[in-house]
């Protein structure tokens, strides 16, 4: 489990451990996704998720984890395939958007749709937004671990909003990386979306995920 690295260090310390690893990455990411990347690797949350079959994962949920969709689509010429074998495989991305904190967000699926069964035996709207792109794109069903420590997005901006000066000067901006320091594995947030109430988590932990080894393509 993760510790809360934000109090428990001074914020000098935690300062110069960020900007150590701010300097050595280099990834062209806006300021704040190097800053969570930093907390992440200060964490050991940029491990590899676990990965499993559709049994697995359906045995997952029925044991208390949350069930989760993401959707990705295709960008500048990198198909939306390439970037589900990265959630799986490759290097932590931290996002580049920080509208609900940078992280890997997913959605909590909420409707059945016989397009998807019976590999994904709900999916979710929020997700499915995501999935359009250049051309098809990936929807990835995952399970978020029963043991994963997860905030309220309300209550960490409040806290942020106490603590933002002891945040600030640790070099902290964002909600997710602040999170992150903390110790949280993930975040959920409620009324996202007009068009849908599904709860969406922003996960800073991808070591607290179970990932579906097989997802489904999208078209376009």
């Amino acid at each position: 489990m993760a510790n809360d690295i934000l109090n428990g260090l001074s914020t000098n310390e935690l300062g110069k451990e960020i900007q150590r690893l701010i300097t050595e990455d280099q990834r062209s990411l806006p300021p704040r996704s190097k800053v969570f990347s930093a907390i992440a690797k200060l964490q050991k949350f940029d491990v590899l998720p676990e990965v499993g079959g559709v049994d697995e994962i359906n045995k997952a949920v029925a044991s208390g984890c949350i069930e989760l969709n993401r959707g990705l689509s295709s960008t500048k010429g990198i198909s939306s395939q390439f970037y589900a074998k990265e959630l799986l495989f490759g290097s932590m991305f931290p996002g580049t958007l920080s509208a609900i904190g940078n992280g890997i967000y997913f959605a909590v699926p909420s409707k059945q749709d016989p397009l998807y069964t019976p590999l994904f035996p709900l999916v979710s709207v929020a997700a499915l937004k995501y999935t359009r792109g250049e051309t098809s794109g990936a929807l990835v069903r995952a399970a978020l671990k029963a043991t994963a420590k997860i905030a309220q997005c309300d209550d960490l901006k409040q806290d942020l909003r106490e603590n933002r000066n002891r945040a600030k000067r640790a070099g902290i901006n964002d909600l997710g990386a602040f999170a992150a320091a903390l110790g949280f594995d993930a975040f959920a947030a409620d009324g996202v979306y007009d068009d849908t109430d599904e709860r969406v988590f922003t996960v800073l932990n991808r070591g607290a995920l179970i990932v579906q080894k097989v997802g489904v393509f999208v078209k376009n």
